[in-house]
């Protein structure tokens, strides 16, 4: 019975050194990790950082303009408009003129 006893204590002891072994282990694969991250995070902090601004595009195209530029681009804006009404007149009395074709009424058969 003696024997018995010992070689469960004997496992006992085995199996707790083997668990506080595989936990130091994984505490230093974790240290390890951790430092590696304190340095990246470092090597960010010290390198220069361009600015938010530098990195998106410009949204104001009409700002880099010269001021030639600029007085052409509001001449050009001007004409669409009566360009844009004379379309819609030009298309408001094509439509009035010639009625749009049902398919039924294209193979209706004429008297």
């Amino acid at each position: 019975m003696k024997i018995v006893i010992t070689c469960l204590l004997l496992a006992a002891i085995i199996s707790v050194a083997f668990s506080l072994a595989s936990g130091q282990r994984a505490l230093n694969e974790l240290r390890a990790a951790n430092l590696s991250l304190q340095r990246q995070v470092e090597a960010r902090a010290a390198a220069p950082n361009p600015g938010p601004a530098s990195e998106a595009p410009p949204t104001n195209f009409v700002a880099a303009l010269t001021p030639q530029e600029q007085s052409e681009l509001l001449r050009l804006r001007g004409q669409m408009q009566p360009l844009r009404q004379e379309l819609m007149d030009i298309s408001n009395r094509l439509s009035s003129v010639t009625p749009p074709k049902t398919p039924a009424a294209a193979m209706a058969p004429e008297q």
